[in-house]
């Protein structure tokens, strides 16, 4: 269990200089904790950058027929610039 916890405290960078448990609950509860907290910050920066992309994409077109009355932008002589020719402009 030596190494599995010394890669655990690196993977969490909790550090090697704290006090630790030597017994094998204090250092299973220790883990779960570890691991937990990893997790619930995860998920937290999860949620906020997912709520942000949704705020984003709220004034999106929702097909190519909205773009007709929109100013768009192209690289010049691209397939781009030829799809929007042919079916927009």
């Amino acid at each position: 269990m030596g190494w599995f916890w010394w890669s655990a405290v690196t993977l969490t960078t909790v550090g090697y200089g704290d006090n630790a448990s030597v017994a094998k609950l204090g250092k299973a509860t220790a883990l779960i904790l570890m691991f937990g907290g990893l997790l619930f910050i995860l998920g937290l920066a999860a949620r906020i950058a997912s709520s942000l992309t949704v705020k984003q994409l709220t004034g999106n077109p929702d097909g190519f027929n909205e773009l007709k009355d929109r100013a768009v932008g192209t690289i010049d002589k691209s397939g781009t610039e030829d799809f929007l020719l042919e079916h927009f402009f």
